[in-house]
């Protein structure tokens, strides 16, 4: 495993913990690599603690009652 398709996969990733074990042993013995992981997952927590907007809510409920109105 090297830099180029480490960083692929830790971008291409829905998760960390979907990684595969070349993966994780590349990211744990190489400090760039290591330093994106921790970035990435850094960032996906970030954005997962962002407030969701007002509107969330409605848009929601119009997209439930469009999706049901299609069965």
């Amino acid at each position: 495993m090297n830099c180029i398709e480490t960083r692929d996969l830790l971008l291409q990733a829905e998760s960390l913990a979907e990684l595969q074990e070349p993966t994780i042993a590349h990211v744990r013995e190489c400090a760039a690599c290591g330093q994106l992981a921790r970035d990435v997952e850094r960032l996906e927590q970030e954005w997962r603690e962002l407030p969701l907007p007002a509107s969330a809510d409605v848009a929601r409920e119009a997209f439930l009652t469009q999706l049901a109105a299609t069965r």
